[in-house]
């Protein structure tokens, strides 16, 4: 299984509805749809360590984990090997989360899936309409995680700011750390924009069903 450049790193460090397009009129709010159920994943270095913004970003990402919704971000990378087009596709709702990652190449499509289902973690392969599964150990990466990470362990002390911004037609709130990156999230914790280790994963798309089917990993 391959996942190229940033997305690689990002799983090495982080262990409503319809097309978001060309809005016109005011960015709009997200309403939080929160649960009850405790997030999949948790970041081991609070942003808090950080001060008082710090705070405020690790309150919103917690909401974001506890939201339900369907999510699909383009991948801008310099690093990315020529023709090759990379998206990622998220899912969250209860303690379920899923992170696919889909490669399309001139002469086809991967798509590489990691499925948490409460604590249980499996990962899939989907290539030519076959998938395959297996059980494994390693959870799915978690962006916003990865960015706290880099903020709470750089050397010097990160110093967080943050911006209000319109992004797809959404209000955002940017956290950013400079010559790290940032991270935009939406009114109730979903990432809109993140800007790590020189790539950019931005939303295309943001919707608040999530299919039954979406967490099933058979095969």
């Amino acid at each position: 299984m391959v996942v190229l450049s940033f997305l690689a790193a990002v799983i090495g460090l982080a262990t409503l509805a319809g097309v978001i397009g060309a809005v016109r009129g005011d960015p709009a709010v997200r309403v939080s749809t929160t649960t009850t159920q405790p997030p999949t994943t948790t970041t081991a270095v609070p942003a808090a360590t950080l001060g008082k913004i710090g705070g405020e970003l690790d309150e919103l990402v917690a909401a974001g984990r506890r939201t339900t919704y369907h999510a699909i971000y383009s991948v801008s990378d310099p690093a990315l090997q020529d023709g090759l087009v990379q998206t990622v596709e998220l899912w969250r709702e209860d303690d379920n989360f899923r992170f696919d990652t889909i490669e399309r190449v001139p002469n086809g499509t991967k798509r590489i899936i990691a499925i948490a289902v409460g604590d249980r973690l499996r990962s899939c392969v989907l290539v030519d309409g076959t998938q395959t599964c297996k059980v494994t150990n390693v959870p799915p990466a978690d962006l916003p995680a990865a960015f706290i990470q880099a903020i709470v362990s750089a050397s010097p002390k990160a110093v967080l700011t943050t911006r209000n911004d319109d992004i797809a037609g959404f209000q955002a709130r940017c956290f950013v750390a400079e010559d790290i990156g940032e991270l935009c999230l939406a009114t109730d914790g979903v990432m809109l924009r993140l800007v790590l280790q020189g790539a950019t994963v931005q939303a295309t798309r943001l919707e608040n069903e999530v299919p039954e089917s979406t967490f099933d990993a058979a095969g």
